[in-house]
């Protein structure tokens, strides 16, 4: 089974797992994919953290989950727990075990979490809980970093351009086209007729030096 996390999305967590010199912890937004799961979006909670572990309580994950609401109507997808070791190795450790299990909803449905951990070297660790009927654990073999196509991304870059982009009407006077004879020949007294004639119409010309 595999993890699939777009590369802006993988630069968030990185960015977030290497600017604190502690554990660190959030949520993301998952959804089936391929032969796995894909990181869609993550979002961090508020915390204390030591460099042992990080305490996410329940006045920030409701926090969280009410800022999800307040932007999405709902917190569909919304089953990723990640977080950090800092400069430790990635493994579960009794308080990320403790986590996990506090994720059992207690209902037969739709009850799982994913969880993955990292460190600064972006080592990972993923897995997969199924809490009903009973308690299973499935290991994610790989991690994928891709880039994937990003739809939210595209309507947000649609909106700033709508919001601060404006088009400028540029208008032209249209002039009188110069008539010739097409068998007008180019001497000198052509060119000593004709270029006062461009110059009033903003139009430039560099005669053949041989006729000024």
């Amino acid at each position: 089974m595999t993890l699939y996390i777009p590369l802006l999305v993988y630069c968030q967590i990185k960015d977030f797992v290497e600017l604190c010199d502690l554990e660190i912890s959030g949520l993301g937004k998952i959804s089936k994919y391929r032969d796995g799961f894909l990181v869609e979006k993550v979002k961090l909670l508020e915390q204390e953290v030591s460099g042992a572990n990080t305490k996410m309580d329940a006045a920030g994950l409701g926090k969280l989950y009410h800022e999800i609401i307040q932007e999405e109507g709902n917190l569909a997808g919304w089953k990723l727990w990640w977080h950090s070791h800092a400069d430790m190795s990635t493994f579960w450790s009794g308080k990320d075990i403790e986590t996990i299990d506090d994720f059992d909803n207690e209902t037969p449905n739709n009850n799982w979490w994913l969880s993955v951990v990292f460190n600064h070297r972006m080592d990972w660790k993923a897995r997969l809980d199924v809490y009903h009927p009973s308690h299973i654990t499935i290991n994610l073999d790989y991690l994928k970093v891709e880039q994937i196509y990003s739809q939210e991304i595209r309507e947000d870059c649609r909106l700033q351009i709508a919001q601060k982009v404006r088009e400028i009407k540029v208008s032209y006077k249209k002039e009188d086209p110069i008539e010739l004879p097409l068998d007008t020949p180019l001497t000198k007294e052509f060119f000593k007729k004709i270029l006062p004639e461009l110059r009033k119409k903003s139009l430039s010309y560099n005669p053949p030096l041989d006729v000024l």
